[in-house]
């Protein structure tokens, strides 16, 4: 939240994005309206405007991740070529439960994480899965309300 105030009162628009990424995987909804306190006794707290940035960013994030950078974990996506089908699918739905189970926690730039899979599954699970992960990462200034990444580049 601090880099996020720092970033607007300095017109550092283009560290924006990866600003608000990170206050959606850390701070809690609570904390993005009431702000946290800082060690020095204050509190942070961001505007309105960015408060609500951030709270609809990570529900655009959290739908964004089961449609491109998880997707390929559904227990219902199994490959045609795949050697184990029901260990494959078995090992996908615990790491599903995982993320989904019991509140969806925010995942929709993280690495892949190794799974017991047959090989072609695994390496087609992790190049869906950086693929994702690009489309999300292209995609991010947007889903905070901010210009695209090569008019945020261009600003000072």
């Amino acid at each position: 939240m601090t880099v996020i105030n720092l970033a607007r009162e300095c017109n550092l628009l283009s560290i924006l994005p990866a600003a608000f990424y990170l206050c959606c995987w850390h701070a809690s909804a609570t904390d993005i309206f009431r702000g946290v306190l800082l060690d020095n006794g204050t509190r942070c707290i961001m505007s309105p405007a960015d408060q609500e940035a951030c709270i609809t960013g990570r529900f655009t994030l959290l739908e964004t991740q089961a449609n491109k950078t998880w997707k390929w974990l559904h227990p219902t996506q199994a490959l045609v070529s795949c050697h184990t089908p029901e260990k494959c699918r078995t090992e996908r739905e615990a790491l599903f439960w995982r993320i989904w189970y019991p509140v969806p926690k925010l995942h929709a730039l993280s690495p892949s994480v190794e799974l017991q899979t047959c090989t072609v599954c695994t390496q087609k699970a992790k190049e869906l899965h950086n693929a994702g992960r690009r489309s999300v990462w292209e995609d991010l200034p947007s889903v905070f309300g901010l210009p695209e990444w090569e008019e945020l580049k261009r600003q000072p």
